[in-house]
């Protein structure tokens, strides 16, 4: 069973979208890491799966 599940999660700060069309299902024994380089959404997305941040698009 999915600890985190994500569907075309979108999220865009003013005309920069940093996230679009995010797809993704953790379940409890996954290892995950975020990798990309500076701007690219780590930080965006990891706060939206925290719930701390909503995005545009998606659940």
């Amino acid at each position: 069973m999915p600890v985190i599940d994500a569907s075309s999660v979108e999220k865009s700060y003013g005309a920069r979208r940093v996230l679009a069309g995010v797809d993704l299902t953790i379940h409890s024994q996954d290892r995950v890491g975020l990798v990309g380089r500076n701007g690219c959404g780590k930080s965006t997305l990891a706060r939206i799966l925290a719930g701390i941040e909503m995005p545009d698009n998606g659940r």
